[in-house]
Formats: C-alpha cells, structure tokens, sequence
C-alpha cells in the first residue's frame, strides 16, 4: 500500500513537472531583439506628366479613384525572441501626410487643388511558430506598399465620385505591434517625420 501510494505521489509529481515545463515552451516571454523602420521613396511620373510606370492606382468604391505618383514605402524589420510554441503576428500601423499637390479632378473635368491631407495605413506578417530556431526566436520584415486599396477619394476631394492625384507623401508616425495567441503584445513606435531613418520612442 505505501509502495503503490509513493508512486502514486512520485507519477504526480512527474506529470506536474511535465506540465510546467511545457508551458513554459509554449508561452515564453516576448521581447523585440532588435526593431527598425526606414522609408524609402519611389519616383515614377511627375502630377500631370505622361511617364507614369511607378504610379499607383486604386479603384474607388463608387467610380473614382486614387492615384500617387511618388510613392514611399515603410519598411519594419527585427528580431523577436521568447515566442515559445506560438505563433506571432508582426503588424506594422503608420500615419502619412501628403505632401506637394493634390488635384482634385470629376467627371465634368472639374479641377481643384486640395490641402495637404493625414491618412492611415497598416500592413501585417503571420509568422508561422515552424519558423522560430531553437530558442523561439524569429526575424520579420514587414512592408506598406501597395496601400491605396486602404484610401478612398473622398479622403483628398470632395467626394468619392472625384479622381484624387497625390503628388507624393511622407510617413510621419509608426508602430510595430506584435501579438501571440496567448494575449502577449508588445510595440515599438518611431517617429518618422523628416527622416528616411525612422527613430525609435519607446
């Protein structure tokens, strides 16, 4: 009986250690290794020139549409490490300003220079946890490019009827937001205004 009992005592304890060690591999302690954001612009076509091979044009919801002739991309990449077993989400969020002109154009060919304007964009990464080495580590590289399908006309003109030419744009603002399946997040914001380098805040 009292050798059935330790054993009984001694098979806990050993399921017990088990469990804690297997949470432990799958839910580390996230944290960023390293975090960089940089932007880089693109020139195609000048506002009302021909040579357009780099502009970018997106279909309204109604029958206009966007159109950016020099075009900035940001770009996020690091190390995160302490991922366990999990799976992360790297997703990068940002605030650009256009900058140059804007002109505002109708159907009935109505023309109108349009203020400077904010706008938002976000761009996200799943990363697979068959892709961490050993110690749970990862690297990711996140990139807002192609982001007009996330802008509509009547952010720039009048309506979403107007057909909306951005001259070119600046990133003024970013974060880095990770996420695991347990709860964990983590940030890292930068401020990108002026710089192609963006700086780190926090």
């Amino acid at each position: 009986m009292k050798k059935s009992r330790k054993l009984g005592i001694v098979f806990t304890a050993v399921i017990m250690l088990t469990l804690m060690v297997t949470t432990v591999a799958i839910a580390g302690r996230m944290r960023y290794l390293s975090v960089d954001v940089t932007q880089t612009t693109t020139t195609g076509g000048k506002l009302g020139g021909n040579q357009l091979s780099d502009v970018t044009r997106v279909e309204a919801k109604k029958s206009g549409s966007v159109i950016i002739h020099n075009f900035t991309l940001l770009d996020a990449e690091g190390v995160l490490a302490g991922l366990g077993n999990l799976a992360v989400t790297v997703e990068l969020k940002a605030e650009g300003q256009t900058k140059g002109n804007i002109m505002c154009t109708n159907h009935g060919q109505q023309l109108v220079d349009a203020q400077p304007r904010k706008f938002d964009a976000v761009e996200f990464t799943l990363i697979p946890s068959k892709k961490f080495d050993k110690n749970g580590s990862t690297s990711f590289d996140v990139t807002i490019e192609d982001f007009t399908s996330q802008l509509s006309p009547e952010q720039f003109c009048p309506n979403n009827n107007w057909t909306a030419e951005i001259e070119g744009f600046e990133w003024l603002s970013a974060t880095v937001i990770s996420t695991q399946p347990d709860g964990q997040v983590i940030t890292a914001s930068f401020n990108c205004a002026g710089s192609t380098q963006c700086v780190q805040e926090n």
